[in-house]
């Protein structure tokens, strides 16, 4: 999830959702939902103006450093990119 300020508390609907999916005991890999792409797609237009068509959204199951690997390595597998870490 990237840096956070530990010194707050998290909101409570974020706390109850990971209570319901500790509950759920199947810890396997994650599986994109893949309304969450309209709802990405929304998001760009509601704040950006930009309009984004939802089948060139792609989700992916980790966080933000592997998809920024993954994408580097995909456009551009000759360029060389470090571990991206806090400063």
């Amino acid at each position: 999830m990237g840096l956070a300020d530990m010194d707050l508390p998290g909101p409570p609907a974020v706390a109850e959702a990971l209570e319901r999916r500790a509950r759920h005991r199947a810890y396997g890999y994650t599986v994109c939902d893949p309304a969450g792409r309209a709802l990405v797609a929304d998001w760009y237009r509601a704040r950006h103006g930009v309009e984004v068509d939802p089948d060139w959204v792609l989700l992916l199951p980790c966080g933000p450093r592997t998809t920024l690997r993954v994408l580097l390595e995909t456009i551009r597998p000759e360029a060389a990119g470090h571990e991206p870490g806090r400063p």
